[in-house]
């Protein structure tokens, strides 16, 4: 029998698979050993620990650089790195089951891993989309050839390269031309230009009201298609009578099939309409359920489950748990599974996932209220495919006023039957039209004439479900084979993604909100003609990374032309001029929000650790360069700009008022010394160190 060593992702998929192994031993035929990452075990080295007297300090005349790509073991995952090469070391295996998440990142996670620790034992992939068991004990009898998802490997590689030299080079580059570090990445920038772009629309929105003539007849609105400055003028263009022809009466019955099934963008944006969650917590919870068996992988960019689905037996399943009844569902199992909108297994084959959807396990007994809430927005979207079409009326009226030829147009829409509306929402409302019934030739009166006023709508700020639907599909552009929809990020990154631009200070968040700060108007201002912040190219990139997933393009080829793209718009942002988006904005006449984001920056001295300029950014005093020295609190007190300067030149300072830990004030003399390192425990209790200026303390009398 055939040894081998499965290295899962984590350690509860670890388990799960350990479970259904332990039960069909025999009949998968292979003695295996199990063992788990926790996540990402070894990343790519920042530029100074590759090189710290070439890349220790940032030089605005060194960039763009090319930087190299070496790993190292992330903090704290030293034993489990240490105890897979031991393991794959000890000539006791025939091969590695590679059991990493079925997507591209569970690739990635676990051949660096292999390759870090020189592993050259043949590999065998368990992939398979759902924890139940019968699909992980289809995928122990049914492993394949690791080398069948090389295409996979190399686009998660090359967007890991593409990413760090993109976010190095970025972050670099605009962190010396702005004095502020500015956190940048690939991603990020797209981010900071679809949030700023829209702030601006906002700043510069001048309401504008225009008015057409129109009609009243028994409730119905009747508008002409001419539009005027003021209501004087409109009212003057109507006709005197009191009469109307019915030109034309079109009425049409539109039938529409339930949505297409969740992926995760669509599921994010759905929990937000509902419930207000952010994107980062419905991919929490939803990754919980998954889990617990309850769900199918979370982290999917398909809307489609496979024409071999059971999709009958998880109904009848579900049907236990969620309220709906059974007179809903009409349709057989058989012609959904037939129907394009829900079922396609080529779409699956090139996604390598399904869409979100019930195993039919079950909720987990212990289930919180919020797992429960997914929970049952996913089954009635999958039950959903069961229902009734839903009719609506779509009503277009065309009534010319007695002796003239212009038609006033009236149209409406409204429900004729719900459909599968009530299973997605028992409490459907069905939305009622006028109950006016008009024909062609009908004379109507009385009809009474009227300004109809339309203010131009001001543009909205996104928030957590419409800002990941805009990087899902926020515009075409006119690629080879003709008009296509792009997207930025991917389904796993872009909820972490929004959070980094808030801790980076690039986005606020004000009631349900996202507020672009001064900061990222600042970086868009001067920026948004480079192509590393235009949306569009952005999202050209992730199709040509894309590519290499399904094959069409070579990997070396895109990391390349990448690299390129990434040279040319670094090159652009050295000759950009970054202003404080606060004169700007006075400058115009306008109101300045008050921020620091833009202001201009106080030097306060020299770094006594690398020399650079201690500058004034929004959060107080930092360094400029890239040696870690902070300049936080002193014996818990907040110092002054002017107690700064004095501590940069070695000076001692007087401080007033510093308070014990037993509560006591005193008053004491603090002398600078050099620099030390420290240890602190961060808000999520891991473990991160510093440094800082030493102080001897003299108490005062």
């Amino acid at each position: 029998m055939a040894k081998a060593l499965l290295i899962a992702e984590k350690p509860s998929l670890m388990r799960e698979i350990q479970k259904v192994y332990n039960s069909h031993k025999a009949e998968i035929g292979i003695d295996i050993d199990f063992t788990a990452q926790a996540g990402h075990l070894v990343g790519l080295k920042l530029p100074k620990e590759v090189n710290a007297e070439k890349y220790g300090r940032w030089s605005i005349s060194s960039f763009p650089e090319d930087y190299p790509f070496e790993y190292k073991v992330n903090p704290g995952k030293n034993e489990l790195v240490n105890n897979i090469r031991k393991a794959v070391k000890s000539g006791g295996y025939d091969f590695i089951i590679h059991a990493g998440d079925p997507d591209q990142e569970g690739e990635l996670l676990v051949r660096l891993v292999l390759d870090f620790v020189n592993s050259s034992l043949p590999v065998k992939r368990f992939w398979t989309n759902d924890l139940v068991e019968s699909a992980i004990l289809g995928a122990l009898k049914n492993l394949q050839d690791d080398r069948d998802f090389d295409h996979l490997y190399e686009a998660a590689l090359v967007r890991q390269h593409a990413d760090y030299q993109f976010g190095m080079n970025g972050t670099g580059v605009i962190s010396c031309k702005t004095g502020e570090l500015c956190q940048t990445g690939r991603v990020k920038a797209a981010i900071i230009a679809l949030v700023a772009q829209r702030e601006l629309e906002i700043l510069n929105y001048q309401e504008k009201k225009t008015y057409k003539p129109a009609f009243n007849y028994k409730g119905c609105e009747f508008v002409l298609d001419q539009a005027f400055d003021t209501p004087e003028l409109a009212i003057a263009a109507v006709p005197k009578t009191e009469y109307a022809d019915i030109a034309e009466a079109k009425y049409e019955l539109k039938h529409s099939k339930a949505p297409k099934l969740f992926k995760l963008s669509t599921l994010q944006t759905e929990m937000h309409t509902r419930m207000k969650w952010s994107g980062d917590k419905t991919l929490e919870v939803l990754q919980s359920l998954y889990e617990a068996k309850a769900t199918s992988y979370p982290r999917t960019g398909c809307e489609y489950i496979s024409s071999q689905v059971d999709i009958g037996y998880i109904a009848k399943k579900i049907l236990k748990e969620v309220d709906v009844s059974t007179d809903l569902l009409v349709r057989d199992p058989g012609d959904v599974l037939k129907d394009k909108i829900y079922a396609n297994d080529k779409a699956i084959a090139s996604e390598g996932h399904t869409a979100v959807i019930p195993t039919g396990e079950g909720l987990p007994k212990n289930a919180s209220a919020d797992q429960e809430a997914l929970y049952e927005v996913i089954c009635r979207r999958f039950l959903a495919m069961f229902g009734n079409v839903k009719d609506t009326m779509s009503v277009k009226v065309s009534g010319v006023p007695s002796g003239t030829k212009d038609p006033y147009i009236f149209s409406e829409s409204f429900d004729v039957t719900p459909g599968y509306e009530l299973i997605l929402n028992p409490k459907y409302e069905m939305k009622a039209g006028s109950g006016i019934k008009f024909e062609k030739g009908q004379n109507i009166h009385p009809i009474e004439f009227f300004a109809k006023e339309l203010v131009n709508k001001k543009p909205s700020r996104y928030n957590d479900g419409s800002l990941i639907k805009a990087m899902e599909t926020p515009e075409k552009y006119e690629g080879e084979d003709g008009a296509v929809k792009y997207k930025i990020g991917t389904p796993a990154t872009r909820a972490n993604i929004i959070k980094e631009c808030i801790a980076n200070g690039y986005i606020k968040k004000e009631k349900d909100s996202f507020v672009a700060t001064e900061k990222a108007l600042s970086i868009y201002a001067a920026c948004k003609d480079i192509d590393l912040f235009k949306p569009v190219e952005s999202g050209k990139w992730e199709d040509m990374l894309d590519h290499i997933r399904t094959g069409k393009l070579d990997y070396k080829e895109v990391e390349e032309t990448l690299f390129s793209k990434m040279e040319d718009s670094v090159q652009k942002i050295k000759d950009a001029n970054f202003q404080s988006f606060e004169s700007k904005l006075k400058g115009k006449g306008g109101k300045s929000s008050g921020g620091k984001d833009g202001a201009a920056k106080e030097t306060l001295g020299e770094c006594p650790s690398c020399k650079s300029a201690v500058t004034v950014g929004q959060y107080g005093p930092y360094c400029s360069g890239k040696c870690g020295v902070m300049f936080g609190k002193v014996f818990g007190k907040e110092l002054t700009n002017a107690e700064w300067k004095k501590v940069l030149k070695g000076e001692a300072i007087h401080v007033k008022g510093l308070v014990s830990k037993k509560g006591t004030k005193y008053n004491a003399t603090l002398k600078p010394g050099k620099i030390e390192e420290f240890s602190y425990t961060k808000k999520d209790g891991t473990k991160a160190s510093g440094k800082s200026i030493h102080f001897d303390m003299e108490f005062e009398k």
